[in-house]
């Protein structure tokens, strides 16, 4: 049971008590509309912030979470999921022992799997508890490219549900919780950048430019310690229009910006329609290089197929010369 709450609390965005109150039957599975994505739904309640009773709420979510479920369903004969069973007498929820459970089942894997347990902190063991669950995976959403949810390709799963719906309702509270998340990775991204320009690494033009006009205003001059913590906070407005992506970042203003059409009132840029060799706002810096080199040694890869038509052809040079014009200004510097 311990096993599947976790499945469910870490590849859902739900709270615990939304886990805990899932009843048998939740799960539904569907087709998009246009028939092609099977989809996987929970329906539970959400009482956080809602009337004595809670509220009804839908999630999208993951096969795994689905499987756990199923799972769940085989091993409780009660309507509730998350009950137990002692002494063949039925006990309510396992509420206030979810956290006991978890470090029961840490203690447990650490038995079976010596190998691969959890490393220890400061001396001790790891205390799991069930809130960690629905922070640890919002900060990875709203910290792509660059974090990692259960291995690329479960987590590429999960992103995908987070755009079509996940954590459902807006009653839930999981997307303000991913956007605040979010507004931290992108003031954490700026700082760093801020940071190696004071350092005197090379920065991109249109940062260099931006930490040119804020560094009087801070005091960070040679000889003089400013404290990181009041860096952040006079950064921290500037941050907003900062966004980190996989193969450059985007110091957004819409007047310059490419993606955009003429004239646009958006305050973010369309990363599908990025131009990152020409557009003025482009960052790139050496933690897009190996992304930037992958795509470049697929496609070179692809090159080598012999039935592939002159436009094909064509757009893989085009894409190679591209990625190769952003790798210029870094070179020599970037890690290979």
């Amino acid at each position: 049971m311990t096993a599947c709450y976790i499945v469910i609390a870490f590849l859902s965005g739900a709270r615990d008590s939304e886990v805990q109150s899932l009843r048998r039957g939740c799960h539904h599975r569907g087709l998009s509309d246009d028939g092609i994505v099977v989809r996987h739904t929970l329906r539970g309640t959400v009482h956080k912030g809602h009337p004595d009773g809670g509220t009804d709420a839908t999630w999208i979510v993951i096969e795994p979470v689905a499987d756990a479920i199923c799972v769940l369903e085989q091993l409780v004969p009660d309507d509730m999921l998350f009950t137990r069973v002692a002494n063949r007498r039925r006990q309510d929820l396992i509420a206030h022992d979810i956290n006991l459970f978890l470090n029961q089942f840490r203690d447990h894997l650490a038995l079976i799997r010596p190998h691969d347990r959890f490393p220890d902190i400061d001396g001790r063991p790891w205390r799991f508890t069930s809130r960690q669950f629905r922070r640890t995976v919002a900060w990875h959403i709203a910290r792509q490219p660059f974090g990692v949810v259960a291995g690329k390709i479960q987590y590429k799963h999960v992103r995908v549900a987070i755009f079509e719906g996940y954590a459902g309702t807006s009653a839930s509270g999981f997307r303000s919780e991913v956007e605040d998340e979010r507004a931290f990775a992108q003031l954490d991204s700026f700082l760093d950048q801020y940071e190696d320009f004071i350092a005197g690494v090379r920065t991109p033009p249109r940062l260099a430019e931006q930490f040119g006009q804020i560094r009087p205003e801070l005091g960070d001059f040679p000889g003089r310690v400013v404290d990181r913590a009041r860096v952040r906070a006079m950064l921290a407005n500037t941050a907003r229009t900062y966004f980190p992506g996989v193969f450059n970042d985007c110091y957004f203003d819409p007047a310059a910006a490419l993606c955009l059409p003429r004239p646009s009132a958006a305050t973010e840029p369309v990363t599908n329609h990025c131009r990152p060799e020409l557009c003025r706002n482009s960052c790139v810096t050496t933690a897009h290089a190996p992304a930037i080199r992958t795509v470049i040694a697929d496609a070179t890869e692809l090159m080598a197929v012999q039935r592939l038509s002159a436009p094909q052809r064509d757009a893989l040079k085009k894409g190679i010369s591209t990625m190769t014009s952003l790798l210029a200004p870094i070179d020599g510097e970037s890690p290979a």
